[in-house]
């Protein structure tokens, strides 16, 4: 009996799934297929719109500390427990994503990012503000590991570092993005709020 050297490299979840063919392709091929690029593309518009997020977050805080009126350090204090979240997500996902495959988590976590976010912006208090921007950050920072394992289990050897960098660099083109879409309101709101 002949075995394929390829397969047993392979864990069970990867056994399982190598009957779909666009799998097959990621997997084993060197040549770079539609599935790839769908792939490394996904993974940098989220890079870029967690970087989006970021900028959004920084430049509502003024607004936030007035709505529920906080001082900066409470303010402070009150970001660093969804940043704790977050770590905790970095480590929880990819664990989950081990025992039960990449892509259908990647959808789970975009969804609850995608549910969550009206919690947090409808806040009546800043206690669910922080709930809600913790039950963002968890899943948030569980699709930057997710989709960064997508890349690097998928991809030819030989370009996985190349693609890598350049998803991660797109984190600076959405936080640049934010920070252009925010500037008009920013600026009209310092004009007009200051004296003639």
């Amino acid at each position: 009996m002949t075995t394929d050297p390829a397969a047993e490299d392979l864990g069970p979840l990867e056994g399982k799934h190598l009957q779909y063919a666009k799998f097959r392709a990621v997997a084993r091929g060197a040549e770079l297929t539609t599935a790839h690029w769908h792939i490394a593309l996904a993974n940098a518009l989220g890079c870029a719109f967690d970087g989006m997020d970021s900028m959004v977050f920084s430049l509502v805080a003024p607004l936030v500390i007035t709505e529920f009126a906080r001082d900066p350090p409470s303010y402070r204090s009150g970001v660093q427990i969804p940043l704790f979240v977050g770590i905790a997500g970095l480590y929880f996902w990819p664990w989950l994503a081990d025992r039960n495959g990449r892509r259908t988590l990647l959808a789970i976590n975009i969804a609850l990012f995608s549910l969550l976010m009206p919690v947090m912006a409808l806040a009546p208090n800043f206690a669910v503000f922080i709930v809600g921007r913790s039950g963002m950050n968890f899943p948030l920072n569980g699709e930057r590991a997710l989709g960064s394992l997508l890349v690097t289990e998928t991809w030819p050897a030989r370009l996985r570092g190349r693609v890598i960098s350049i998803n991660r660099a797109t984190w600076c083109f959405g936080v640049s993005l934010a920070g252009v879409i925010a500037a008009p309101d920013r600026l009209c709101w310092h004009f007009c709020a200051s004296p003639p």
